[in-house]
């Protein structure tokens, strides 16, 4: 045997005819070694036997019959010592999965890697078997990531399982739900994030390939780091400035995922509160492209912020003007199509940027706010014509431009939706008996003297006020009293 190795003088297999035959000759000898007389006097010697077979069969190529041999070694051995002959068992059948592919001996491999795993967990190899696994894993789990992050730093391959551990970790963050996704992120940012530093210093002698895989781990750890409940504006914020770096503008051309960046600059400055910025950079977006992927998503991007805002705004003047114009943006994209208002997302946007629009012309009777609102309340009241609060936007908007038999429509319908003597109740009562004291002053005092009758005080403040204003106005005969003449 040590002859014929010496005649190789290499450690993979042969495909020499010469030294093929030699080692056949080898395997011969052993095998009658341990059929002598006295093998069994010699239990040592016997493994030693199968062990040197096992490694000539290995030389000629012979996969499973080297596996075999090599799996047996190992079964008699104590580890550490049957170390060796495990290892090599999984490199016999794994070259043997590589010629036949079959399920059976794909699940023998992996239970001896298992094996190997649990025995052998400080061996070196132990941790090019977990890189080995999980650069061939489709389904990943968190599990796999662990046992990559616990190779240890002095290992040959600790900077590739740091990456794939990275990839793996960006995958689960990105097939998960909003709870869990704060933890996959959390680790992938603490792998990922002083990988793509270390590989900042090194940018002057990257080749084009190695400048473009920074730039896509960059990417991704924008992507983690700015998703709404992550919110790590260091990590985002050292992505942002490795990708601007002079040195990678001047050798790599950046222009494919120019707007993409613009994008993830603008969530990192609504993030740090830079209203400003975003909304510049916004801007750019949709003077680039108007009906471009980012300019669309930085429109919902600062449109849903604005939304945000009105919430808890006490001045809502300026979120008001970014969210109808932003919103028109947005409803834009839809055109003129008639079924678009029957979407959740789109009915929501029509009555954000409606709502908005009516509150500007309120405050500041900007004529081309109320027509915007108008046109909006109009559309959204088509598809839902018993919501109140649209009936109520529509009777207020119709009156001011002088639609008075629109408005009036809008009131009555109200009436009868509305609790008697609720507030809107008396607040459509009165705009109702309002508008007909100009068109129809004698049904105005009709309508006023019944709400006389079953309203005696007039109602609550303000309207009871209002109404004796309104009631002095058109000159109204008192009711009379009982046991008057």
């Amino acid at each position: 045997y040590y002859d014929m190795r010496e005649r190789h003088g290499d450690d993979t297999p042969t495909e020499d005819p010469s030294l093929i035959e030699g080692y056949k000759e080898v395997v011969s000898y052993l095998q009658a070694a341990q059929k002598s007389a006295d093998a069994n006097l010699y239990p040592e010697a016997i493994i030693d036997c199968q062990r040197l077979t096992a490694w000539a069969e290995y030389f000629q190529g012979h996969w499973a019959a080297a596996a075999a041999l090599f799996e047996s070694v190992a079964d008699q051995q104590r580890p550490p010592a049957s170390a060796d002959a495990h290892w090599m068992t999984i490199v016999c059948l794994d070259l043997l999965q590589g010629d036949t592919s079959d399920e059976a001996g794909a699940e023998h491999l992996e239970k001896v890697v298992r094996s190997f795993l649990y025995l052998y967990p400080m061996d070196d190899r132990s941790g090019q078997l977990v890189l080995h696994q999980a650069l061939n894993e489709t389904n990943v789990s968190i599990e796999s990531v662990q046992r990559l992050l616990n190779i240890p730093y002095d290992s040959e391959i600790y900077e590739q399982a740091q990456r794939r551990a990275a990839q793996m970790l960006y995958q689960l963050f990105r097939e998960s739900s909003p709870p869990e996704q704060i933890e996959f992120a959390t680790e992938y940012l603490a792998i990922a994030v002083p990988m793509i530093t270390q590989n900042a210093q090194d940018v002057d002698g990257m080749s084009k390939v190695d400048l473009d895989r920074l730039i896509a781990r960059c990417r991704r750890v924008l992507d983690v780091a700015l998703t709404e409940g992550v919110r790590r504006l260091t990590a985002a914020r050292q992505a942002l400035g490795i990708l601007d770096i002079e040195s990678i503008a001047q050798q790599i051309e950046l222009s494919d995922v120019a707007d993409e960046l613009n994008y993830l600059r603008l969530k990192e400055r609504l993030l740090s509160d830079d209203f400003d910025m975003a909304g510049d950079l916004a801007q750019r977006l949709y003077e680039a492209d108007p009906k471009g992927l980012w300019s669309r998503q930085s429109a919902r991007l600062i449109f849903r912020e604005a939304v945000n805002r009105l919430r808890d705004a006490s001045d809502k003047r300026a979120a008001d003007n970014i969210v109808m114009i932003y919103g028109v943006r947005i409803l834009d994209e839809y055109g003129n199509d008639p079924e678009a208002i029957q979407k959740p997302s789109v009915r929501q946007y029509t009555i954000d940027v409606a709502r908005s629009a009516l509150r500007i012309w309120e405050r500041s009777q900007d004529p081309a706010a109320g027509q915007l609102a108008q046109q909006l309340f109009a559309k959204l009241l088509k598809a839902y014509p018993k919501e109140r609060s649209f009936l109520r936007a529509t009777a207020v908007l119709e009156q001011s431009q002088g639609n008075s038999s629109n408005a009036l429509a809008a009131w009555r319908r109200l009436l009868n939706g509305l609790p008697m003597d609720s507030e809107g109740w008396y607040e459509a009562k009165y705009q109702q008996i309002k508008i007909l004291a100009e068109d129809d002053p004698e049904a105005a005092k009709e309508v006023m003297q019944q709400f006389k009758v079953l309203h005696p005080n007039m109602g609550p403040e303000p309207w009871s006020q209002l109404m004796k204003e309104l009631d002095a106005d058109l000159n109204v005969i008192p009711v009379p009293q009982a046991g008057g003449v």
